[in-house]
């Protein structure tokens, strides 16, 4: 997985491609500026997937992410949590066992 570190809106961020819903996707997870700078463990706050060839009108979903230190405990937006999303999560080394054993 290529994990490219970006600034998006505004926010730092996460961003690789993935497929997601039978299409190509581009994956943001990320957390705001100031919340970056003051929050010691850098847990990312939401995240945003969008297919590539229609720029995110046929595929377009957000939502954010709820750590209690570096564990991932709930998300809320979307009824389950993009696998793209968990990939990056866990290859950028959070903790999200909990929510794994809930998607499964």
């Amino acid at each position: 997985m290529n994990i490219k570190d970006v600034t998006y809106c505004g926010n730092l961020a996460w961003r690789t491609n993935a497929i997601a819903y039978g299409e190509e996707c581009e994956i943001n997870v990320g957390y705001k500026l100031g919340d970056a700078l003051t929050n010691e463990l850098r847990c990312p706050h939401c995240f945003e997937v969008s297919d590539i060839e229609t720029g995110g009108n046929n595929i377009y979903e957000e939502g954010s992410l709820i750590f209690e230190g570096n564990e991932l405990v709930d998300y809320d937006g979307v009824y389950g949590l993009p696998m793209a999303v968990i990939n990056i999560l866990e290859n950028k080394g959070y903790d999200i066992a909990h929510i794994k054993e809930t998607l499964a």
